[in-house]
């Protein structure tokens, strides 16, 4: 097995993990965090719990999915796979800060002696978590990324040309709905969810492509040329 091959391999294991660990994280925390009601969050301690670790894994994958397609991407052009795997990174860190917000509130459901105190601090970390995660990640870390790796599939042909457009253009509308949260649009409804749903089906085919064909490495180096 090659280098690109096995690169491949990797990242295309990395989009399909960092889906099944976000829907995990997802699914285990928010209906408990929600409404910052602290006797839920008491009552669910392990839940989220194992929601904050599959936060962390989340966060391991898509550090994995840069590093594996640095040495593709650079081939094309060093800067711009080295911002990308910058802003993979950074994605990773945010992860990881909301894992930690998970595990703040349980300690905080745990001080049952000033209600008023937990309230203040427990809005606060979720208003941080949200602007966190569905503004600055989804606005600027995320959307930038997902829009330098397409567009380097797209002049590198790495993969078929629908896939990388496919890529651009759902890269756009979840950037889109990013910025609508920021002016109102309400986070995780059905809309901003449907907004969010071509990017997450295309970083799931991408997945298995990689893992089944890998790189066109023929279109690759006729670009090259």
């Amino acid at each position: 097995m090659n280098n690109y091959k096995r690169n491949a391999i990797i990242a295309g294991s990395g989009f399909l993990l960092a889906i099944i660990f976000g829907i995990l994280s997802l699914s285990l925390t928010e209906v408990h965090i929600q409404d910052l009601d602290f006797t839920l969050i008491s009552q669910n301690e392990l839940s989220i719990k194992f929601g904050a670790i599959a936060t962390m894994f989340m966060a391991l994958s898509v550090m994995i999915i840069s590093l594996a397609l640095y040495p593709v991407l650079k081939k094309k052009s060093p800067a711009l796979a080295l911002g990308y795997v910058g802003l993979r990174f950074m994605e990773g860190f945010i992860f990881i800060i909301n894992a930690v917000v998970y595990l703040t509130f349980i300690s905080l459901s745990k001080n049952i002696l000033d209600t008023e105190f937990n309230n203040s601090i427990g809005h606060l970390l979720l208003e941080a978590r949200d602007y966190l995660g569905h503004v600055a990640l989804d606005m600027v870390v995320f959307s930038i990324a997902a829009l330098i790796l397409y567009y380097v599939l797209y002049k590198t042909k790495l993969v078929p040309t629908w896939l990388s457009i496919w890529g651009l253009i759902a890269s756009i509308i979840y950037m889109i709905a990013a910025y609508m949260v920021l002016f109102g649009f309400e986070p995780l409804s059905p809309a901003y969810i449907a907004m969010n749903i071509p990017l997450a089906l295309n970083e799931a085919v991408l997945g298995v492509f990689l893992i089944i064909k890998g790189f066109n490495l023929k279109g690759f180096h006729s670009e090259q040329k």
